[in-house]
């Protein structure tokens, strides 16, 4: 009885340790529950982990682990999610400055198995010891911390959690996915069909970190690029494949992003971009403590920091995580490789890396999908509202659907399934950020982020009442449900500033809207826009262009801005006059000929009330001019009753000249 009692103390002791102010900065919430048994988790030969549970009086305090195969440890268990995890023999080293002296420093010489070093910069190396026991671990990850050898040292945490119910389902079409279109009610789709007349996402990579992959899935292989196995091929799978048919997660979440337009299954949100599998955990067989089997899905924080480094590394512009650490807080090494990824990824740029919150009905979203760097994406089911299990509070961005989604299946369940939770709801929203990026891949990480949050749908059943610099937010939906086609539109919104155009090679700068001047936008570096001689600058806007202070079109160049009407706007010395264009292409019966060809507008802006023209306060206007498409001009100048003498039913140019000298120029249509 007295070893069993000094068991439970040093047990206590450990977990103590976890959940206070570890100086290695891993942080779980209250929810941790020590169970009465523990992990004895080993390799049996045929490259198949196997987890089996023993009684803790049968262990005392002082067992070790005596090969990089085997190991005990005891078993916390999350009394929300049912979460398991427990700490193994190895240890993750980040930022170390000298291996070897921190090794000798700290008498580690007969104990290590092995060392592995991750790629990326700067450093980091997991150490697999024998001869410690799972406190002895804890404690040491404490020390190196301290000892100014490396910036953080943390236990390698092995995270167990049950596998989603799977529903197999035969072959279902595009007309069953309602999240890309809503028969029933189309305000709670993302709105995908006119998105894809703007943007499929050509071009663009998005790497999924995630279980098994099907590589020879019909509706997906010709979108996988080569794919990766973060686990060590501990099951004997390879490339990011599955090795057991449960372990089917990452071919669901992988249909909803890039399934191809192929006309043989389903379709993606993004079904041109490119997908980077990343297997970063596994399912296996495991044994409770009633002796029977049950399915486990194992990760753990080698695995997913190395998946995060080898996404980035490899390319990824997007990266989506349909997983989280429930009951894990925060893991400063976790925290340091997204930051990584935001800083390093898309050469400087960031990648855009979206979470899913969790599926435990919580009033707190999980880690780290609570990450600051992190887009944050809850679930809706197909009325609007947020799906029962959808976690949400602080730090939610929005919300896409997740409720009973078809999506593409491993080859042995018949190819599609019907799945719920956050974890479609989140490549989701990756497969929207890989057509903003396909459109505009020279915008940064936040750039996206602020795209997504202020083009999403305010769900009318929901009151918006915290108002921040990205819109109106709701903690239960965050800043709304996501809406493709406004997300893609707000995209082809361009800002140039800091910036001078010195090619003889003519340029086109399309969008939907297009403002140029020295401060346009936060996060660009101040300054002017010049046009020098001998260069050709186009902009083409379906529904305005503004050229602000700091813009100059030099004596020699060529400049243009069009509204996708029949004629321009032409800055000569700083003046700016109507001029007619023609649109010429060879006659195709006599090529010696020319053919004029007028194009139509295809765009129709939103309708927009007297009282919103231009929306600019009529204080401001120094001058105004309206134009019809054909070029005629109206009105030269500016009065109170200019809106009711424009007849009905017809599309109109403003262009005015404000008392700061900026001119804007906009395109209308009246009611």
């Amino acid at each position: 009885m007295i070893g069993i009692n000094n068991t439970y103390r040093c047990i206590s002791i450990v977990f103590s340790l976890l959940i206070g102010n570890a100086m290695y900065a891993l942080q779980l919430d209250n929810n941790w529950i020590l169970s009465d048994y523990m992990y004895v988790v080993s390799d049996n030969g045929d490259n198949d982990a196997e987890y089996k549970v023993i009684k803790s009086s049968r262990v005392t305090h002082n067992v070790q682990a005596t090969t990089t195969d085997t190991y005990l440890s005891p078993i916390w268990k999350n009394n929300i999610s049912g979460a398991e995890f427990v700490i193994d023999h190895k240890i993750i080293l980040y930022g170390v400055n000298d291996i070897e002296h921190l090794i000798r420093f700290h008498n580690l010489q007969g104990h290590i198995n092995s060392i592995e070093e991750m790629d990326g910069e700067p450093v980091i190396y997991i150490l697999s010891l024998d001869g410690f026991n799972y406190i002895q671990i804890d404690s040491l990850c404490s020390i190196i911390t301290n000892s100014g050898y490396c910036d953080i040292a943390e236990p390698n945490i092995i995270y167990l959690t049950d596998l989603s119910d799977i529903a197999p389902s035969q072959n279902p079409l595009y007309s069953k996915q309602w999240q890309l279109y809503n028969a029933a009610d189309p305000r709670f789709d993302v709105n995908a069909e006119e998105a894809w007349k703007l943007s499929t996402g050509i071009g663009v990579k998005v790497a999924i970190i995630d279980n098994g992959f099907e590589l020879n899935h019909p509706d997906l292989r010709d979108n996988f690029l080569e794919g990766y196995d973060c686990t060590n091929g501990k099951d004997g799978a390879k490339k990011g494949a599955y090795k057991i048919p449960q372990d089917s997660h990452g071919t669901q979440c992988a249909g909803v992003i890039g399934a191809l337009d192929n006309k043989i299954g389903v379709l993606g949100i993004a079904p041109n971009c490119r997908i980077i599998p990343i297997r970063h955990s596994y399912s296996v067989k495991k044994t409770d403590e009633n002796g029977n089997e049950e399915i486990k899905s194992v990760g753990s924080s080698t695995y997913s920091i190395k998946a995060i480094r080898k996404a980035y590394n490899s390319g990824a512009d997007v990266i989506s995580n349909s997983w989280s650490m429930h009951g894990i807080t925060e893991s400063t090494i976790y925290n340091r490789v997204i930051d990584e990824a935001i800083s390093k990824g898309r050469n400087g740029l960031g990648c855009v890396v979206v979470f899913s919150t969790g599926n435990q009905s919580s009033s707190s979203i999980n880690y780290p999908s609570n990450h600051p760097g992190t887009l944050s994406v809850g679930a809706t089911d197909k009325y609007g509202r947020r799906a029962s299990f959808s976690n949400y509070g602080e730090r939610l961005d929005v919300v896409a659907p997740g409720e009973k989604i078809y999506t593409t299946q491993v080859i042995p369940f018949n190819s599609y399934t019907i799945s719920s939770g956050t974890s479609f709801a989140c490549p989701m929203v990756a497969g929207i950020a890989a057509l903003i990026l396909s459109i505009a891949p020279q915008l940064r990480w936040e750039d996206v982020y602020t795209i997504i949050r202020k083009t999403a749908y305010k769900l009318p059943t929901y009151t918006f009442n915290v108002l921040t610099n990205n819109g109106s937010w709701n903690s239960e939906i965050g800043y709304g449900l996501v809406d493709a086609l406004a997300a893609v539109k707000e995209t082809q919104r361009k800002y140039i500033q800091n910036k001078t155009f010195s090619s003889s090679t003519p340029e086109i700068i399309y969008g939907t809207s297009i403002t140029v001047g020295n401060r346009v936008t936060s996060n660009t570096e101040f300054g002017n826009v010049t046009i020098l001689p001998n260069s050709s600058v186009s902009l083409l806007a379906t529904d305005v262009i503004r050229i602000t202070n700091g813009f100059q079109a030099r004596s020699g160049s060529n400049f243009s801005a069009r509204i996708t009407t029949d004629f321009d706007w032409i800055a000569t010395n700083s003046a700016y006059t109507k001029s007619h264009i023609q649109y010429i292409q060879p006659n195709k019966q006599s090529p010696t000929q020319n053919t004029t060809i007028h194009t139509p507008i295809e765009n129709r802006p939103t309708y927009i009330k007297e009282k919103d023209i231009m929306s600019i306060d009529p204080k401001e206007i120094s001058s105004i001019k309206v134009w019809d498409i054909t070029g005629n001009l109206l009105c030269a100048s500016y009065s109170n009753d200019l809106y009711s003498e424009l007849p009905d039913n017809t599309f109109y140019i403003l262009v005015a000249v404000l008392n700061n000298g900026d001119i804007v120029t906009q395109k209308i249509y009246k009611l």
